[in-house]
């Protein structure tokens, strides 16, 4: 990998990541989730979903009250809002000189039954 395409990703996911960034700082409550990928080889198998069930798990015990992410991907944005996550920004951002979508999403970590 050349070292232009390492920069144009940090720069990609910086401008990406700000809107998730900014509403974080709203409230102490509000965590950032960086990155989720699953291989290929393992997808629509449920690692995804549980990974995120975890994840709100743990944000949730430590006092967290909303998970917030982006994604770059329509596939991934219905995957995460056939999980409970809403959309709170909406943009384009360029990346190798294409303009692609970019969506932060944000959901409340409620009591889950298991912890009742």
């Amino acid at each position: 990998m050349k070292w232009s395409e390492i920069n144009g990703f940090i720069t990609m996911d910086e401008n990406a990541s700000k809107p998730c960034h900014d509403f974080q700082k709203s409230g102490s409550d509000i965590w950032y989730l960086s990155m989720l990928e699953v291989d290929p080889s393992a997808q629509g198998q449920g690692v995804g979903s549980q990974f995120l069930t975890y994840m709100e798990e743990y944000v949730r015990e430590r006092g967290g009250k909303q998970l917030a992410l982006f994604t770059n991907s329509q596939e991934n944005l219905a995957f995460y809002s056939k999980r409970g996550y809403e959309i709170f920004h909406e943009c384009e951002i360029e990346h190798d000189g294409k303009k692609i979508g970019s969506w932060s999403m944000k959901k409340i970590c409620n009591v889950s039954a298991r912890a009742v």
